[in-house]
């Protein structure tokens, strides 16, 4: 869970680089999963999900109870990029109608605040591991704006950041859920010509080398 995008894969290498006993992963982050080969006698599973918790993410063994995130919290994230793209749009207008200076300055902060969490959680599960990411680079650049005073600048970056990165979630799970769908479809039986002429049977008993007859629809 948290699995969405390379950088996120970029963590786990390096987390996974120095554990003894693990010999070799994968990721796959259409799918959500690691494939993980370790010498049991070395290292445990729980060791493994252990070291995914360091970065920020979450995993568990695939026959298990899945761990499941809360809708509360995805619920939290939405809403405060929702209150930081507001809160810095009307600071926006209020900079532009020339009214006072402090309300614009607080509406930005605002929306500072709201946008900058989930960005600095992350960049934070960076620096735990070792790395430099595009995480820590804008929570860098928003703090370096923010003081020299261009408040504005700091509240819209972290912003467009932030909405980019809910943007790129959404559009995953969009992408997975079709590809479940697809894979829902997939038939249970096929239609075997051989020798004896043409019978449904269970696709898992098909050998390789089979003929089966797909009818056109």
């Amino acid at each position: 869970e948290g699995m969405d995008c390379r950088e996120e894969v970029a963590l786990l290498e390096r987390r996974f680089k120095n554990m003894v006993g693990l010999e070799d992963f994968s990721a796959d982050v259409m799918g959500q999963r690691l494939h993980v080969k370790y010498d049991a006698a070395r290292l445990s599973t729980a060791t493994i999900a252990d070291a995914v918790a360091d970065t920020g993410m979450r995993a568990w063994l695939e026959h298990e109870e899945p761990v499941v995130g809360t809708d509360s919290q995805v619920r939290l994230r939405q809403a405060l990029v929702w209150t930081s793209g507001i809160a810095l749009a009307i600071g926006m207008v209020a900079a532009g109608l020339k009214g006072p200076r402090s309300i614009a300055e607080g509406l930005f902060v605002l929306s500072l605040a709201a946008g900058i969490g989930a960005t600095a959680r992350k960049a934070w599960n960076s620096v735990r591991v070792g790395a430099l990411d595009i995480n820590v680079l804008m929570i860098i650049a928003a703090v370096g704006a923010a003081f020299i005073g261009q408040w504005s600048e700091a509240a819209t970056v972290v912003f467009l950041f932030g909405l980019a990165q809910a943007l790129e979630v959404y559009t995953l799970e969009r992408a997975r859920n079709a590809v479940r769908a697809l894979m829902e479809l997939t038939p249970a039986d096929a239609l075997l010509r051989d020798a004896a002429g043409e019978r449904r049977v269970a696709v898992e008993t098909i050998p390789v080398g089979a003929v089966i007859v797909v009818r056109p629809g």
